[in-house]
């Protein structure tokens, strides 16, 4: 008998890691070196903002489902109660 085994990749995780590295990498080189642009500096932090965005909208998502998951299981309650 073989087992599979499932990986899940979720693409939001690695833009996360790719919105970190980005702005460790621009941190460094304002920190180290010569000050990057405006430019650079505003296309990173939106870059950033964006995936942050989006890992939130996710987690409310979730949130979202598990309140009206709860609902309904105190709806059922209270029904079997009131009977």
């Amino acid at each position: 008998m073989t087992e599979t085994k499932i990986v899940e990749i979720h693409i939001s995780e690695i833009f996360k890691w790719l919105a970190l590295i980005m702005f460790l990498a621009v941190l460094a080189w304002w920190v180290l070196g010569d000050s990057p642009t405006t430019g650079v500096l505003g296309t990173v932090m939106a870059f950033v903002g964006l995936i942050m965005a989006w890992l939130c909208a996710e987690d409310i998502k979730t949130i979202k489902a598990n309140t009206f998951k709860t609902a309904e299981l105190q709806q059922k309650i209270l029904d079997k109660l009131e009977k």
